[in-house]
């Protein structure tokens, strides 16, 4: 109970001071250097038509006590397998009942679930695969149990905290067909604030892909190294043509170097097929140095 409470402890001591490095508290070069811009949320709820993977928006109930839609994180790689893997969901959690204003009395329970499974032809370890299956997760809010209602912005402000995030993701319509995607995220309304009239339609926008069906493999068909990225051109291209009804509707630039947004399509999620998402968060840019003391002396509670 004691090495509970202490990683408990130190994660949220690690927050307090990425926190205070963000915001300049301290002098000197500031271990946290990033400085998010802040997401604008709608207010949406989601329904999800199982027939066809399909998601059509209505005007948030009031009373919702978790977010909207459903989120995806990415977590931060690890340079030593299993070196911070343990902690990442425990920062996660303890960031977010900071944000919230919780103690430890009264705690929050989560549900992680990975959103990735792997089927590629190269062989990997059983090790390499779980870690590979567990590098996006799905985080769900289990209503029942929650002390207080949370809101997307409240785990965008948790998940900019957190050295082990990478970024965390607003799920917007699946579809087995790539064509689909833009008819239905044009009905979901997921983007609506981007277009011309919107209240963001000065934000400037890029799209990526990522194919996570077989990410060993290169769009040529030659086997990749393994930790390399899943960027596939191959699917970008694709993905530009079949999302030009929606992407013509947005009223900023393009900016493919440090855009306001960031928009991909995710190809071989779990149960799903083509996912379209949006960056709704990063986490912070962390000293390598710091960052490895701290995960030191976190480990040291389980000592």
């Amino acid at each position: 109970m004691l090495n509970i409470l202490g990683v408990s402890l130190a994660i949220q001591l690690f927050v307090i001071l990425s926190s205070a490095f963000e915001q300049g508290k301290f002098p000197g070069k500031t271990a946290f250097q990033r400085h998010p811009r802040p997401f604008p949320t709608k207010n949406l709820a989601v329904s999800i038509d199982t027939s066809n993977n399909s998601m059509s928006s209505s005007t948030q109930n009031t009373d919702s006590v978790v977010p909207p839609r459903q989120l995806l994180i990415h977590w931060r790689g690890e340079k030593d397998s299993g070196y911070s893997k343990q902690f990442r969901q425990l920062e996660f959690t303890s960031a977010l009942e900071a944000v919230l204003g919780l103690s430890y009395e009264n705690p929050l329970t989560l549900s992680f679930h990975d959103a990735l499974k792997y089927t590629g032809q190269a062989a990997m370890t059983d090790v390499n695969i779980e870690h590979f299956n567990e590098a996006m997760q799905y985080v769900e809010f289990p209503a029942e149990t929650l002390p207080v209602p949370i809101s997307t912005n409240n785990v965008i402000q948790a998940a900019q905290r957190c050295s082990l995030v990478h970024a965390l993701y607003e799920v917007m319509p699946s579809a087995d067909d790539i064509n689909d995607l833009a008819p239905l995220a044009i009905q979901d309304g997921g983007f609506a604030d981007l277009y011309r009239d919107g209240e963001n339609g000065k934000m400037t926008w890029c799209f990526r892909a990522r194919n996570y069906r077989d990410p060993s493999m290169s769009d040529s068909g030659r086997e990749k190294r393994y930790g390399s990225r899943a960027r596939s051109m191959a699917l970008e291209k694709t993905g530009l043509a079949a999302l030009k009804e929606l992407l013509l509707l947005f009223g900023g630039k393009v900016d493919l170097l440090n855009p306001d947004c960031k928009i991909y399509i995710f190809d071989g999620l779990v149960d799903k097929s083509m996912t379209l998402t949006r960056r709704i968060a990063s986490g912070p840019k962390v000293n390598k140095f710091l960052f490895q003391r701290v995960c030191e002396s976190i480990a040291n509670c389980f000592v």
